[in-house]
């Protein structure tokens, strides 16, 4: 699979490897957000954005989709649907950043960098 660089909404929605598995999320990802809205959101962002309810985050809940969160000495991996606590409410961790996003599609697997724009606390020394 090509990496998806940055990871943004509207490259997901262009992607040729999901089209494989998804056709119609060419047409579906068109209901979320405006086009420049999707052209600089972040898969990441998005979740990270600690809604349930979120556009990204109903699609990916549906398909079991798993986090792997980095910090600087460690990563954790945590399911979507353990990673929302409550709304607004999320599973991270200080200095954690979204590192990668992975969920079973049909026969496949589709693992995408994603990016949520940061660490959620800088790191410092």
């Amino acid at each position: 699979m090509q990496p998806l660089c940055n990871a943004r909404i509207e490259t997901l929605r262009l992607s040729e490897h999901l089209q494989a598995f998804y056709p119609q999320i060419v047409d579906d990802f068109k209901l979320i957000c405006s086009a420049p809205i999707r052209q600089q959101a972040s898969i990441g962002g998005n979740l990270v954005n600690a809604s349930p309810i979120g556009d990204l985050s109903v699609f990916f809940l549906a398909l079991n989709a798993e986090l792997t969160l980095n910090s600087p000495s460690k990563k954790r991996k945590i399911s979507l649907r353990n990673f929302f606590k409550s709304y607004k409410q999320v599973d991270i961790r200080k200095r954690q950043l979204n590192h990668t996003f992975k969920t079973n599609l049909k026969n496949g697997r589709l693992l995408l960098p994603i990016n949520s724009g940061g660490i959620n606390e800088p790191i410092s020394k």
